[in-house]
């Protein structure tokens, strides 16, 4: 997979996804200074899991959200 390329002024960070007690500190910090943003590249209805399912085998930048309800 090609490595992503973040928009001009975007600083681009990488992580593994295992949570350790290290790694939930530091995001602890940064959400409580502000400093955590979470992109959402797509939304998608419960009902429309399997459409949310391939678009995560596609290249995205960002979070793909399932909705479990109409909020």
């Amino acid at each position: 997979m090609p490595e992503p390329k973040a928009p001009d002024g975007v600083e681009l960070k990488k992580v593994n996804g295992f949570a350790n007690p290290m790694s939930c500190d530091r995001l602890n910090r940064w959400m409580s200074m502000g400093e955590f943003q979470v992109h959402i590249t797509q939304r998608f209805p419960l009902e429309d899991a399997a459409q949310a399912q391939e678009a995560m085998n596609k290249h995205y930048l960002g979070k793909i959200v399932l909705r479990v309800s109409g909020e």
